[in-house]
């Protein structure tokens, strides 16, 4: 476990470091059949291991869910955390958000990628966007993105470093003038038991309450290891 955790360590670096400059690496095309969706999804991800170049496991997961539970988005404001290619947001919008925007890390063809793999699926100009989100630093702009009704986020709590950042924005999200009712939809590989349940503890501190998925995970039952958290802003449990 420890030298996964490294691993990811590692590979958060390259991300990061892969955010300062032009990717080349090569595309890659997927189609995937949900459950729930009329047609199935097509899109692209680099080549490569780097973190957000591909979708990982909890991310295919959580779009399945969202595809077959599709109550969780319809009629919503969505943002996706970390979103990587974006396969989360786009799934979202196939499954009737009223929109959803998909953020990352500055990397520019990262996000470029995204908002191709929407328009792969004929998802209309208004109902999808991106921009760059670093936790670390343009927390204090998240008004901009708009009101956000629903979170998206897929395997963003590989690194313990992070979790104080990614709490702020979270509970900054649910701060945001309008955004009565937000709830976080939050998947995760589990690695490190002892600082994920620490996580969640310190969300519960600012305001989120764990509300019930538990039907809705029966319908479709997560890879081994794989959590699932439906977490609701004080006010909103359901």
């Amino acid at each position: 476990m420890a030298s996964w955790n490294a691993r990811l360590g590692d590979l958060h670096r390259d991300r990061l470091e892969r955010a300062r400059r032009p990717d080349a690496a090569p595309r890659q095309r997927h189609t995937l059949a949900l459950d729930g969706l009329k047609t199935p999804v097509v899109y692209q991800e680099f080549a490569g291991e780097a973190l957000g170049s591909h979708c990982w496991e909890a991310g295919l997961y959580l779009s399945r869910l969202v595809a077959k539970q599709q109550y969780l988005v319809k009629g919503k404001r969505c943002v996706e955390l970390g979103a990587g290619i974006g396969l989360c947001s786009v799934v979202a919008a196939m499954s009737g958000a009223l929109h959803a925007h998909a953020t990352d890390v500055h990397n520019q063809p990262l996000l470029d990628l995204a908002l191709l793999n929407a328009r792969l699926n004929d998802i209309p100009e208004d109902k999808f966007s991106v921009a760059p989100l670093d936790w670390l630093a343009d927390t204090d702009h998240l008004g901009q993105l708009g009101v956000a009704e629903v979170v998206l986020a897929a395997d963003v709590v590989y690194d313990p470093a992070l979790h104080a950042a990614l709490e702020r924005v979270l509970c900054q999200f649910a701060s945001v003038p309008g955004s009565h009712g937000l709830e976080v939809l939050l998947a995760y590989k589990q690695r490190n038991v002892g600082s994920e349940a620490d996580f969640l503890r310190r969300l519960e501190a600012c305001g989120f309450t764990e509300c019930n998925l538990t039907e809705e995970m029966a319908a479709v039952p997560p890879p081994s290891r794989t959590r699932v958290h439906r977490l609701c802003a004080r006010g909103n449990q359901g």
